[in-house]
């Protein structure tokens, strides 16, 4: 995760990190938590775009109750992790706030939007919050509070992969079709690392020009639901017209079920965003040998 958000966020932002010791535990596993800093910290970077700005990231405990923090009064009384991710971002307009967890509205303009409904809904399942505070010109700034559990949190590893296995297969070539040019050029180096070719296409019209060109080997396209101009779902449909055996892989911030209503045709494998390297390569080995 760490390789990707490097690249994720803006050049112009620089990243201040707070971190609290010795937090209390959390009933979430780890991916979760992942995903809720990986998409809070890309929406904080694209609310600051090109500009000079600043992201800051810190973690405490605060209690609600008799007396609470303002703002959490709604709270149950007792103890919260609270993640806190800051922007000097443009803000977010009082109208819009009201909209920013609605899965079918994004602001990305100014950053704000689809990534919280995700967030939303791991928190909403945990049992804890999500608060957002914003006036334009002054930034924004998203709270998440989960419930502690009473014991000290742990710190777990992964196990050991064997990365050499990476070698032991030939070369694939993999199309990414994502109109994000930081996440695409991310996730084309690590695919690059683990030995896959990899062609890089930043809308659809290109993806088509690709997939159209017989001199062109693509085994695997790994697809953005939601691309400018020529929509995921014509290209999809191109691509398994022109090349039936070419195997897809749908990636969104939206749940799968919501990719399989809007492209209609079937595709091999979904990824939600934010992913990590690891579950993205097993998929695509399991798509591969499909």
């Amino acid at each position: 995760m760490l390789e990707l958000l490097r690249v994720s966020v803006s050049k112009r932002a620089a990243v201040s990190v707070h971190l609290g010791q010795r937090l209390p535990a959390v009933r979430a596993n780890p991916a979760q938590i992942r995903q809720v800093v990986m998409n809070l910290i890309t929406n904080a970077s694209e609310a600051i775009g090109d500009q000079d700005g600043v992201i800051r990231i810190t973690t405490g405990v605060v209690k609600a109750g008799k007396d609470t923090v303002p703002g959490l009064k709604a709270l149950g009384a007792g103890g919260y992790v609270q993640l806190k991710v800051s922007d000097t971002g443009p803000g977010i307009a009082p109208e819009v706030q009201t909209r920013v967890f609605d899965p079918f509205f994004t602001t990305k303009a100014t950053g704000h939007g689809l990534g919280l409904t995700v967030v939303q809904g791991i928190v909403g399942n945990l049992s804890g919050t999500i608060r957002i505070s914003s006036r334009p010109g002054t930034g924004t700034t998203v709270r998440v509070l989960l419930p502690c559990t009473k014991r000290e949190a742990s710190i777990t590893r992964p196990a050991c992969r064997d990365e050499d296995h990476e070698s032991q297969f030939p070369q694939p070539t993999i199309l990414i079709v994502e109109d994000e040019d930081l996440l695409r050029q991310a996730v084309s180096k690590v695919l690059g690392k683990k030995g896959y070719s990899v062609i890089e296409a930043k809308d659809g019209s290109v993806a088509l020009a690709v997939i159209g060109d017989p001199q062109k080997l693509v085994n695997v396209i790994l697809l953005d639901l939601t691309l400018p101009g020529i929509s995921s779902r014509q290209v999809l449909e191109e691509a398994k017209r022109l090349r039936p055996q070419m195997k897809a892989i749908v990636t969104s911030a939206y749940t799968e079920q919501m990719a399989a209503d809007l492209l209609i045709r079937r595709f091999d494998g979904f990824i939600r965003k934010p992913y990590q390297v690891a579950e993205l390569m097993e998929l695509v080995r399991r798509t591969l040998s499909a």
